[in-house]
């Protein structure tokens, strides 16, 4: 599989020095066609996060209400990339 250079920015408040994060992330909302990704089969969340870091993807944006946490999750896992390589960023409601 071919990587896919994403361009970075970088962090200035965060604990580790010169750290980088992906200016572009895989959204894991389905926002066309009125998808519920609640409703997003474990598998099918644990695929398409699994294809995103074997092309070089390395963020995540999604909300705590999607409820795919866990196929993101196996997907780093089974991926062997190192958790702190990656990053998930999440939105809470009220």
């Amino acid at each position: 599989s071919k990587h896919v250079p994403i361009p970075a920015v970088e962090l200035k408040n965060c604990a580790r020095e010169k750290t980088f994060m992906p200016a572009v992330g895989l959204g894991t909302g389905c926002s066309v066609g009125g998808c519920d990704p609640r409703k997003l089969a474990p598998m099918a969340s644990f695929n398409m996060s699994f294809q995103w870091l074997k092309i070089g993807g390395r963020r995540f944006d999604g909300a705590d209400s999607y409820g795919i946490e866990p196929g993101i999750g196996k997907a780093i896992k089974m991926s062997g990339i190192p958790r702190e390589e990656v990053f998930i960023v999440s939105k809470t409601g009220p």
